[in-house]
């Protein structure tokens, strides 16, 4: 699959290992992409010709127990929209929402449609389903087990590191990161000075370095919460798929793109009326040239988003995840290669055909399990 290195670890992962090293040690994204994989794996493969990873063998087990006890019950469906609320305020949060669960429902319709099931495999992926058997992994305490069994067959494969040069390298990169931390905050602190070339008065320091930091932190919240929009990328993914014309999916293909237009047209409202409000504050506050005192507020805002960058990065490190370079490697080589795949069409290949292909698996570890909660 990929090419050959030099070293003597892996040069392929398992699904389960990929998620992990994606989503940097989550336990519970890891084992979500363990379940899927292993109930695809188990439904395809004989069980004498399965071969599991010393991590996946006792949920394999538990997974196999189950599908025989429920293989004849007919598992329920549950969408994975949250009971109707109470209305939390009015207008456009109350309008989002409907908007949201008319394109969810809409879309559900349509996939359920377009996706064939003939094997009857369906319902073995279930959120129902999967959410059962990880409730009862997290009940039973496996998941610190598996958790140790992976890391440990990770270390021995060489995909993270082993704890002394753990704790060796991440000391060196913390001294690094704080160093960077140092240099970029002394650089927005003496900004304002080199650009405006003259005293100012310790308000208009004190504005500045307030003003743009505040917009690091809001500019990088925006960033991270726009990852939270539900389903949005999945969403685009199978209207792009499907191939069909009918009034339905007009009407959400052009509520998508309102979405779409809408987010970034606010988002850049929002950035250049905040920005342009604070310049024109400052400006007359105390009469000060608008082009440098723009330059200024931008220049700074870079500055502490760095920072805030920098800052995350040792947070992580605190986590006690450090992937070696090979194993970064090779996720970055699994993104390359699924990057232009369709999960769309990827699972309606895991239900038309009767070999095992992980790489519908290998998708959720690296975008996420709502993929399937939208196609089942």
């Amino acid at each position: 699959m990929f090419q050959q290195s030099n070293w003597k670890g892996k040069t392929e992962l398992r699904p389960a290992e990929l998620a992990y090293l994606a989503s940097g040690g989550d336990m519970t994204h890891t084992l979500l992409v363990m379940i899927v994989d292993l109930v695809h794996r188990v439904l395809k493969t004989n069980w004498q010709d399965c071969e599991f990873a010393p991590y996946e063998k006792e949920i394999a087990l538990k997974i196999k127990d189950h599908l025989q006890t429920k293989a004849s019950e007919r598992v329920a469906q549950v969408l994975p929209i949250p009971k109707k609320r109470e209305r939390v305020g009015i207008g456009l949060i109350f309008f989002a929402w409907r908007v949201y669960q008319f394109v969810w429902q809409k879309l559900r319709h349509v996939v359920a449609k377009v996706i064939k099931d003939p094997l009857h495999l369906k319902k073995y992926f279930s959120p129902t389903l999967i959410m059962r058997l990880l409730t009862e992994i997290f009940g039973s305490g496996l998941e610190e087990i598996v958790g140790r069994e992976i890391e440990v067959d990770m270390q021995a494969n060489q995909l993270l590191l082993l704890p002394g040069e753990y704790q060796r390298q991440s000391k060196f990169r913390r001294k690094q990161l704080w160093l960077a931390v140092v240099v970029v905050t002394l650089s927005a602190c003496i900004l304002p000075f080199v650009l405006l070339a003259h005293s100012l008065p310790w308000q208009a320091i004190a504005c500045f370095i307030v003003a743009s930091s505040l917009n690091a932190i809001l500019f990088r919240t925006i960033w991270f919460v726009r990852k939270f929009i539900p389903l949005y990328s999945e969403v685009k993914d199978v209207l792009e798929h499907v191939k069909r014309e009918d009034v339905r999916l007009v009407i959400l293909r052009l509520v998508i793109a309102f979405i779409t237009w809408f987010t970034r047209f606010a988002f850049a409202f929002l950035t250049l009326f905040v920005l342009f409000g604070e310049v024109f504050i400052i400006k007359f506050a105390w009469a000060l040239d608008m082009g440098i005192v723009a330059v200024s507020v931008i220049g700074l805002t870079f500055c502490f988003l760095a920072d805030l960058e920098l800052a995350l990065h040792l947070r992580r490190l605190d986590l006690g995840f450090m992937p070696t370079r090979e194993a970064n490697r090779l996720v970055l080589e699994y993104r390359k290669k699924l990057e232009d795949v369709s999960p769309f069409e990827t699972f309606k290949s895991v239900l038309l055909t009767k070999e095992y292909d992980p790489q519908f698996s290998e998708i959720l570890a690296l975008y996420g399990i709502e993929t399937l909660w939208l196609l089942i």
